[in-house]
């Protein structure tokens, strides 16, 4: 996937993230170079202090995640991706006539500010209407992972 990216000139090392299903988490963390702080590093796990945010690992100059969600996760066809963070973005007002859509009109960012007389006080509320967006298509390498295989135990 990491070539397929270099072959379409979106390769950014740094700039690169992966998601992949938990069974392909847990065969890759059966390979040591994947596994081991000795060639990962601590700074490849961004998360390491502090309340985590996510199960990330920079790995070969990829910042990877695992995520259930992944479609057809659980299949002999389980969907595995890899991104130029550059290839997504996000499309303000892409999802209209909704919560901030019904503040101001169909723009993407609405304001309700209401004064509370009995409480003496302003209750102010934002909203935001955007979605992900498919910016370049050569950024986005889809892979397929047969995720009922068994984990090599060696």
């Amino acid at each position: 996937m990491i070539q397929a990216l270099i072959a379409n000139d979106a390769y950014d090392p740094g700039n690169m993230y992966g998601v992949m299903s938990p069974k392909l988490w847990a065969m890759a963390s059966t390979i040591s170079e994947f596994a081991s702080s000795d060639y990962v590093g601590t700074d490849g796990q961004p998360y390491k202090g502090g309340a985590p945010v996510g199960n990330y690992k920079r790995w070969a100059q990829v910042m990877w995640t695992v995520h259930s969600g992944v479609p057809n996760v659980g299949t002999s066809t389980a969907l595995v991706f890899l991104w130029n963070k550059a290839a997504v973005g996000y499309a303000a007002g892409k999802t209209p006539a909704n919560l901030a859509g019904t503040m101001s009109g169909e723009t993407s960012i609405g304001a309700d500010i209401t004064w509370h007389g009995d409480r003496a006080a302003h209750f102010v509320n934002h909203a935001m209407s955007g979605n992900s967006v498919l910016i370049d298509t050569a950024g986005v390498i889809e892979g397929t992972l047969d995720d009922t295989a068994a984990i090599p135990t060696s």
